[in-house]
């Protein structure tokens, strides 16, 4: 794996809410050329993740605040850099910041300036999502229903932390 530097601003950077240890998505946006001047976007790096933001490596010393930063490192391998460094010479790139529990990978098509632009021809028809593929183990199946319980008596208190759940029952006499 290689440590690579890109540029960012409040904007490429999602206004300094980066920070060490998150996962990032790299668009990159680039004008080619092909007997015209076409301006498109893609997805060109998935779950990449974030290794310092500025000089800073640790996230506890601005878990609380927003700093902006000029640079961000990120953790890629030789193929990656390789995309990343086109990126940012050829075009601009922009980093979104993924949720801690999505590792999904998306196989997207990329949008060019005339396809944004572009009405659906039906608008009672929603578009397909994406196609995903799984960087992890399938899903497991649902779980068949389960008759409920009878209600408990007393009071219980649901309490969720994050995404640690835990539920309190309180029994006795309410004031």
């Amino acid at each position: 794996m290689r440590a690579a530097a890109v540029r960012v601003d409040d904007v490429v950077g999602v206004a300094g809410f980066v920070q060490p240890g998150d996962s990032v998505d790299v668009i990159a946006t680039i004008r080619t050329e092909g007997g015209q001047f076409v301006t498109s976007s893609k997805v060109i790096l998935q779950n990449v993740r974030v290794l310092a933001v500025g000089k800073e490596l640790d996230t506890k010393a601005r878990a609380d605040k927003v700093v902006p930063a000029t640079v961000a490192t990120l953790m890629v391998d030789a193929a990656q850099s390789e995309r990343l460094a086109l990126a940012a010479v050829q075009g601009k790139i922009l980093l979104t910041l993924r949720g801690a529990a999505d590792t999904d990978l998306v196989a997207t098509e990329g949008i060019t300036a005339a396809g944004l632009m572009l009405m659906p021809r039906r608008e009672a028809e929603p578009a397909p999502p994406p196609r995903r593929t799984s960087s992890r183990a399938p899903k497991p199946a649902p779980v068949p229903a389960v008759a409920v319980a009878e209600k408990p008596k007393g009071e219980v208190i649901e309490i969720l932390r994050g995404d640690v759940f835990e539920r309190r029952k309180f029994e006795g006499k309410a004031p």
